[in-house]
């Protein structure tokens, strides 16, 4: 059986695949509406902070090195 048969659909399309970076900046957003959301407690506020800011934190230290 031939290979076209079994996968008919183009995988060079792009809209099949995700852009890594926008990925990362709509996660980072959904993030802070949480933390400016009243609606938390105040620490678990502070949590979904720290889950945004973990993802800087690379990229500070190799500033400073």
């Amino acid at each position: 059986m031939p290979l076209d048969d079994l996968c008919p659909t183009a995988l060079d399309n792009p809209a099949y695949y995700i852009n890594r970076e926008m990925s990362w900046l709509q996660f980072n957003a959904r993030v802070l509406e949480e933390v400016l959301a009243p609606v938390h407690p105040l620490l678990e506020r502070v949590r979904f902070l720290a889950i945004d800011s973990w993802r800087f934190l690379p990229t500070i230290s190799m500033n400073f090195s």
